[in-house]
Order: structure tokens, then C-alpha cells, then sequence
């Protein structure tokens, strides 16, 4: 049950959320720690660039499968003995991915770390939303917005600098020095209560199936899908038809059923409904920004992990000092104008990105980085608040699923349509370029007299290659651009949400 808000907060349950808060932002480092490894282990384990990509799509897969059933799961075998058990397997299948032998191994082993970690971000979320009473939320959800806007920024600067340093294995076995301590703080923390095992025999089977083949697929779709072109892969073809019909069948169970795997009729509530669609387009563009930036840096200008890490840790550092002041700003001026402020200045950072050119490399990106930083606490936390304020108390394991898997799809989607718009643009940018050239090659090739060991053919790959280049550039700014209408678009749905939660401040009906 949630602390009433008349009484203090006891220390253990600060103890419980702080542990969960641990265990989210582990669980998230861990989904971009590995992009900065790929190489490394892609070379150990004697794998294809295609097949390496696997091992972050397992992870990713068995994630967006679990956030939705821990409701229901923590309700079967209690929020303590659910959470401490996902926490040591996670570690467990974390060292497992250490020793992984071969890549069919690592894959495994990934898909069982995103099985046990992926449980970890929404039920940190339930434990502020049950042990510390509504005042406290957003000292809470500062805390909480951490693993979101954080983990991303330190996980590819972290991972390039284990492996240079040590060895890729180093990505999966740090994960014990923090795993010790928020496990010592979730058994110390977390409330002993009884397991409901009765709730097995009742369980929405049929809705498991459907939701973990749909979200599955959907996931697998999204991650493969560019690398695949789309719809022209008889595979994504087939995997996008199983996912939307399996998707289907479980929006009607839900909706039909007596004791579902999960309340979807919280989207009923107008508050609820607007901020989760908002929270899923502040998803999309983050963590396309969070795919852009290292490929713009590595394909434009040839920067290695470490230093691609490096440019993004600009983001990261500073949250750690905004993100405190986050609950005083909501408590002065209300979630909805924090939001909204965040979201404003969240978008002004994707506009200064769209100034793309040669010349724009990782110190231009510093001062964009830190306007982002900013931005995002601003926005993630009150956004937040505002989305799960007047959710009674037996719905919060729900309610945090649902916000979490709307935010991680948001992403999914969005990293798959800028992946497509990216290479779109850049073919057609490449075709307006050499369409505005001279009609003869001879023309080029004088630009170039003079210069030494370039012959006719090397000057005109040169050329193209200068000329491939540019497009790309031109593409990455649209990319930034849409992104930044995206971020207003959210402003739009975080100014309704906020005038829904005006009118339920004085009333908390049940959803």
C-alpha cells in the first residue's frame, strides 16, 4: 500500500527506493552498453557485423516481453521476492555473458540479463509509487529519472573505456560492484509479504502468449527491419503480420477479460492516457538521439567508441546536478510547467543540431549536450508525476509498466524510423547534388590538377565520396529536425494531460 501523507517516511523504505533506483539505471546501462563492444566481441566470438546485432536485440527483446507482466508477477510472488530474485539473476546471466563461448551462448545469455533487468525498471517505479507517500513523489521520480536520462548517456563512454582498458567482458562483470550494494539495499528495504501463488491457476495465459508473441515480434521487427529493407524481407514481412495479429488478440482479451494481465482501462483516464502518449514521444526522441549521435560521429568524422563516449558523457554529468533541484521547481511552479519548460528547451537542443556541416564535429555538440541535459530531468520527472498522480495504490504495478513499455516502444519506433529516414534522405540529397553538378566529369577532374598521386579515377571516387558525405550531413539535419517538431508535438500532449490533472487536484477518483 502506498505511505499515507501524513506520516514520515520510514528509512528502510528510502533505503527500498534508492535500490530500485540503482537497479533501473543498471538495467537501462546495460541495454547501450554493449553498442560501444560490438567489434570487440563480435571478433571474439567469430560472429558476422548481422548476427552481432542480435545481442542487443535479445536484450531488447526480452525486455519489452517482461515490463508488462510484472504487475502481475510481483502480485503472484510479492514486490520482494520478485525484485531480489530478478536482481541476482540478473547478475547471474550478466557474469554468464562474461563467459559466453560462442554467440548462439551469448544470445541466451542476453535474452535471460533482459528477462531479470527489464523487470527491475518498472517495479522501481511501483516502490515510489507505494512506499512513499504522494508529497514524496517527486523527490522519488527525480531519483527514478536518473536510469532514463543517464544510464544512455554513460553506457557507450563506459563500455569503450572497460574494453580499451580491460576487455569486453569487463561490460558484463562490473555490473557486481553495483549489483552487491542495491541488492544489500532491497533486502534491508523492501517489506515482507505473503506470496499469492493462487493467482497461477488464474493467470491470463492466453494474454501472455498473445503479448509476448506481439511485443516480441513487434520489437524484432523494428530492430532488424532497416538492416533488412523492410517489407522487401519475406521475414519482416512475416514477423510484422504475426506481431500485429497477436497484438490484436491480446487488446481484446484485455479488454474482455474479468482478471486481465494488465489494466489497460487506466488509458480510460484522459490524464493518464495524454501523458503516457507524451511520454512515448519524449521516448522516440530520445533514444533516437541517443542512436544519431554516435553514428553521425563515427560515419562523418571517424571518432572511435571512446570518443564518441565521451561527446555523449556532456549530457549525462550535468543531470546529476539538475536533476536534485527538479522536485523544488515542480513544488513552485507544478509539474505541467516544468514539463513543458523542459520539453521547449529539449527541442531548442534538437533545432541547434539541425546546423549540421563538415566542420561540426564533438566540441560543437558540447554546448547542444548540455542544453539537453537541461532539458530532459525538466521534462522526464514532471512528466512523470503528472501521468501517475490520483493512480490508486493496487494499480500502481500497472501503471508503471504501462509507462515504461509506452517510453521503450516510443524508442524502438524511433530509432527504426530514423535509421529509415537517414538513408532515405541521404539517397535523395546524394541524387539532388550530382543532378546539380557539371554534365562532364573532365570539369571535376581540373578542380584537381596539380594535386599529386591522383589519377582520373581516384579523383572522381574522391569526389563521390565528398559528395556522399555532404548528403549524409544534409540527412542527419533532417533527422534532427523532425525530431525537434516531435518534441513540440509532446509539449501539445503534456499541456492537455496537465489541464486533466487541474481538474482532478481536488478529487482522486478511482480509474
Amino acid at each position: 500500500m502506498a505511505a499515507a501523507d501524513t506520516q514520515p517516511v520510514s528509512p528502510t523504505s528510502w533505503l527500498a527506493v534508492i535500490g530500485g533506483v540503482i537497479a533501473a539505471f543498471m538495467a537501462v546501462l546495460d541495454i547501450q552498453i554493449t553498442n560501444a563492444s560490438l567489434r570487440d566481441i563480435q571478433g571474439a566470438l567469430s560472429a558476422s557485423t548481422e548476427e552481432s546485432s542480435w545481442i542487443s536485440t535479445a536484450y531488447l527483446v526480452a525486455e519489452v516481453v517482461i515490463i508488462p507482466m510484472t504487475g502481475w508477477l510481483s502480485r503472484v510472488f510479492s514486490i520482494r521476492r520478485y525484485m531480489l530474485a530478478s536482481v541476482a539473476l540478473f547478475l547471474v546471466f550478466s557474469v554468464l555473458c562474461g563467459f559466453s563461448w560462442s554467440l548462439p551462448s551469448m544470445i541466451v545469455f542476453r535474452c535471460f540479463q533482459g528477462l531479470f533487468g527489464g523487470a527491475l525498471i518498472p517495479l522501481s517505479l511501483t516502490l515510489i509509487m507505494i512506499l512513499l507517500p504522494e508529497k514524496e513523489w517527486s523527490t522519488g521520480m527525480a531519483l527514478f529519472a536518473l536510469s532514463a536520462v543517464c544510464a544512455p548517456s554513460f553506457g557507450p563512454a563506459l563500455g569503450g573505456w572497460l574494453t580499451e582498458t580491460w576487455s569486453w567482458q569487463m561490460i558484463f562483470f562490473i555490473n557486481l560492484i553495483p549489483g552487491g550494494v542495491m541488492f544489500y539495499l532491497l533486502y534491508q528495504g523492501l517489506p515482507r509479504q505473503t506470496m499469492n501463488l493462487s493467482l497461477l491457476k488464474q493467470g491470463d495465459w492466453f494474454g501472455i502468449i498473445t503479448m509476448a508473441i506481439g511485443l516480441g515480434s513487434l520489437q524484432v521487427v523494428l530492430e532488424e527491419g532497416s538492416l533488412k529493407d523492410w517489407f522487401e524481407s519475406s521475414y519482416i514481412a512475416f514477423m510484422s503480420l504475426l506481431s500485429g495479429v497477436a497484438l490484436m488478440a491480446f487488446l481484446i482479451r484485455e479488454l474482455t477479460c474479468q482478471q486481465p494481465l494488465i489494466n489497460l482501462r487506466l488509458f480510460a483516464s484522459p490524464r493518464f492516457a495524454l501523458g503516457s502518449l507524451a511520454n512515448m514521444v519524449v521516448g522516440f526522441c530520445l533514444y533516437s538521439a541517443v542512436y544519431l549521435f554516435p553514428v553521425y560521429l563515427a560515419k562523418i568524422h571517424d571518432y572511435s567508441s571512446m570518443q564518441i563516449g565521451l561527446v555523449i558523457m556532456w549530457m549525462g554529468l550535468p543531470q546529476f546536478l539538475i536533476v536534485p533541484m527538479v522536485p523544488k521547481l515542480v513544488e513552485r511552479f507544478g509539474s505541467s510547467q516544468v514539463s513543458l519548460t523542459g520539453i521547449v528547451i529539449f527541442a531548442y537542443s534538437f533545432w541547434l543540431s539541425t546546423r549540421l556541416s563538415p566542420d561540426f564535429a564533438g566540441p560543437q555538440f558540447h554546448f547542444i549536450q548540455l542544453i539537453r541535459a537541461i532539458g530532459l530531468p525538466l521534462a522526464m520527472t514532471p512528466l512523470m508525476l503528472s501521468t501517475t498522480t490520483g493512480i490508486p495504490a493496487r494499480y500502481a504495478a500497472d501503471a508503471s509498466s504501462l509507462f515504461n513499455i509506452v517510453r521503450n516502444l516510443g524508442g524502438a519506433i524511433g530509432m527504426a524510423v530514423m535509421a529509415t529516414v537517414l538513408s532515405s534522405r541521404t539517397r535523395l540529397h546524394d541524387a539532388r547534388i550530382r543532378e546539380a553538378l557539371p554534365d562532364t566529369t573532365d570539369k571535376i577532374y581540373q578542380a584537381y590538377v596539380g594535386v599529386p598521386h591522383l589519377d582520373h579515377q581516384n579523383v572522381l571516387t574522391l569526389f563521390s565520396m565528398e559528395i556522399h558525405k555532404q548528403a549524409s550531413i544534409m540527412a542527419f539535419a533532417d533527422d534532427f529536425l523532425i525530431l525537434t517538431w516531435l518534441m513540440f508535438v509532446a509539449g501539445l500532449l503534456m499541456w492537455l494531460s496537465g489541464r486533466s490533472l487541474q481538474r482532478i487536484q481536488t478529487a482522486k477518483p478511482d480509474v
